[in-house]
């Protein structure tokens, strides 16, 4: 009864575990879309198996209540079972299991590749949308500044959106990206055209903070 009643309160579960590993997780992202989707990923997991003690854990578990009801959604499967991994990798680390149930699944679902990305626009059908966007006068001009960028420089929206002009060299024509999504930093070339937008912006709202100002001072303008 006493090795009873110390195993039962000794029990982790699988909730346990994701509440215990999720804040490490966030800790090492940026806020906004990275942030919502772990926290978005690890809800599905707990809604499906959090109830079950993580040594109880078996990979029928995993298969029934977790990829199989997402085998119409490939990509989410295969996101919800990369973090699950992760998750178990967690625990084993910690000694709350010794084995990892995940790892011998085969599930033809997780071997079904990505689609690819493959619906473009044609260089005219991007100059008629650029053009349907300068000419609409119900949208912002900072709107279609950064929209422009956001494709004339390939990088990430917060990159540009939460930038500031102290990261904006003239002289070089460059602009600095601190802290990156993988941490690193990063420093972009601006083509002659990203300038004059840049000194559109500037022209029109100074070089104090932020390159796109929000509404409320002191914030720049959301992702969204």
């Amino acid at each position: 009864n006493n090795q009873a009643r110390i195993e039962k309160d000794t029990a982790k579960s699988v909730n346990d575990i994701v509440e215990e590993f999720l804040p490490l997780v966030l800790a090492k992202r940026k806020s906004g879309n990275s942030v919502r989707a772990a926290t978005y990923t690890f809800n599905i997991i707990k809604k499906a198996i959090g109830h079950i003690d993580i040594k109880k854990l078996t990979r029928e578990d995993i298969e029934n209540r977790l990829i199989l009801p997402n085998k119409d959604k490939v990509a989410q499967a295969k996101n919800i079972y990369s973090y699950l991994k992760r998750l178990l990798s967690h625990a084993i680390d910690q000694d709350y299991v010794e084995i990892d149930p995940a790892k011998k699944i085969k599930n033809p679902i997780l071997e079904i590749p990505n689609k690819k990305r493959d619906i473009f626009l044609t260089r005219d059908e991007l100059g008629k949308s650029f053009q349907a966007l300068y000419e609409d006068n119900t949208i912002p001009d900072e709107y279609k500044i950064a929209l422009h960028l956001l494709l004339m420089l390939m990088v990430r929206k917060m990159d540009i959106l939460a930038n500031k002009w102290s990261n904006i060299d003239f002289e070089r024509k460059e602009m600095f990206i601190p802290n990156t999504k993988n941490g690193t930093n990063l420093i972009v070339p601006l083509p002659w055209q990203a300038v004059k937008l840049l000194e559109i912006l500037k022209n029109d709202y100074g070089t104090d903070g932020y390159i796109f100002k929000g509404k409320i001072n002191g914030t720049h303008l959301a992702h969204n």
